[in-house]
């Protein structure tokens, strides 16, 4: 899994989801420990605008790995980065 930078990247279901209707996520990375329900959604999502996910890393490492100061179960890689 390729390392991005932050403006690379949508943190979180809320904003996933938001760039995912504008058809701008490239690829969703979901956290191997998040709940079932949570991870259900997100997939459905993936599979509807057919955007693949890839997962085997947990909350913690996706924080760790972006930045992020809590842990987060979803990262959306944009693909046009965000403004700074």
């Amino acid at each position: 899994m390729a390392n991005y930078q932050k403006k690379d990247v949508v943190v979180g279901q809320r904003q996933v989801v938001r760039e995912l209707k504008q058809l701008n996520i490239a690829q969703i990375i979901l956290a191997s420990d998040a709940d079932t329900a949570y991870k259900n959604n997100i997939l459905g999502y993936a599979r509807q605008y057919n955007v693949p996910v890839v997962s085997g890393v947990t909350s913690v490492e996706l924080a760790e790995r972006y930045g992020i100061e809590v842990k987060s179960a979803v990262v959306g890689v944009l693909k046009q980065p965000l403004a700074d």
